[in-house]
């Protein structure tokens, strides 16, 4: 599965110029980093960030000894920048762990009055996408939740082939609980999908419809800020 998050980005300029200002800053052989533009089409500009950092390598020889070597590596980080609903969104494909490195970078090369603000779908976004499929089940979810008048915290991992009807689970009406993973299977016109939405703004999505369904998550891209 392809993995996914969005970001609302705030511009001091505009777009065409934030891309220009990231087209001029290229990563070459000689720098620390910099940005390599990728293919754009007519919705999207394609942009890979690369930036250098070491990592210390052991060795051990046939006797037991070590030794530490440092190791200079490539990282990069892909993502594309597009305009919806009268806003600017940054896409990243198959985060990091961190996205500090990417948001610095392209806070560097915008300047003052920029601002990235992670995109997290509710439960409610998650019903009107799979609304847009033919069929649709929930085979995996894990939740976290209480008894506040017991004092007693539960966490909740539930996951089936067949699907989750969580209505059907009499235990989950006596507590209050969020979901924070649900993965749901869907097939539209005979191919399928599965799409996973994680309370920390990562989706993942993967199978045949995987290009539809992506199309399916940035329609419900939030129009207005809260």
């Amino acid at each position: 599965m392809t993995r996914y998050k969005w970001y609302c980005l705030g511009l001091p300029g505009s777009l065409f110029d934030f891309i220009g200002r990231i087209k001029a800053r290229n990563f070459s052989a000689n720098s620390a980093s910099g940005f390599i533009a990728g293919e754009d089409d007519l919705e999207s500009y394609a942009f890979r960030y690369a930036w250098r950092s070491r990592i210390v390598a052991t060795d051990i020889d046939a006797e037991g000894n070590s030794t530490a070597s440092s190791i200079s590596i490539v990282n990069v980080c892909e993502f594309s920048i597009f305009s919806k609903f009268d806003k600017i969104w940054l896409r990243i494909v198959d985060p990091p762990r961190s996205n500090k490195e990417l948001l610095d970078a392209l806070e560097t090369v915008a300047g003052f009055g920029f601002y990235a603000e992670i995109v997290i779908f509710s439960s409610s976004v998650h019903a009107a996408l799979l609304k847009s499929v033919d069929e649709c089940r929930l085979i995996s979810f894990k939740g976290v939740g209480g008894i506040p008048e017991e004092k007693a915290v539960a966490r909740i991992e539930m996951a089936s082939k067949i699907g989750l009807d969580l209505n059907r689970f009499e235990f989950l009406k006596k507590i209050q609980y969020s979901v924070d993973h649900a993965v749901y299977e869907a097939v539209y016109r005979r191919e399928r999908g599965q799409i996973a939405f994680s309370t920390s703004g990562l989706v993942k999505i993967g199978g045949d419809l995987r290009p539809y369904m992506l199309e399916l998550v940035e329609s419900e891209l939030p129009r207005k800020r809260d």
